[in-house]
């Protein structure tokens, strides 16, 4: 048991509820309303000043009846996703975590992608 908790203080690891509980979801959260804020004041913008590029469809997905139009403002609150795996890099978060995050990046990344058929940026 020893070797184990050893083993957790050298990677830093440490399971509190200030880490996982108020860090982690606490980036989660800046995330999702970063990109909330940010798609609705877009379309806001488009739609009260009559500004062209902001109000335009976008992106179509699906077809038929079920077709749902994208504007800019809304695939900035689409990209939800990517938004918080980003902002949990940018805060202190688990180690476990950091680790993970690229690859975690690149799935919640290719997932938009293959939805709104926007190109995918890359993951330094």
């Amino acid at each position: 048991m020893n070797g184990f908790r050893a083993f957790l203080k050298r990677k830093n690891i440490e399971f509190s509820a200030k880490r996982y509980g108020v860090d982690a979801l606490g980036a989660m959260a800046q995330g999702l309303f970063c990109t909330l804020l940010v798609g609705t004041n877009l379309n806001t913008l488009g739609t009260q000043f009559h500004i062209g590029f902001l109000s335009a469809t976008v992106v179509t997905v699906g077809t038929g009846e079920t077709a749902t139009a994208y504007t800019i403002g809304g695939l900035a609150s689409a990209m939800v996703g990517p938004a918080m795996a980003l902002s949990l890099s940018s805060s202190p978060p688990p180690p476990m975590t950091t680790r993970r995050l690229p690859s975690l990046v690149q799935a919640c990344t290719a997932r938009s992608t293959r939805l709104y058929h926007v190109r995918r940026p890359t993951v330094r």
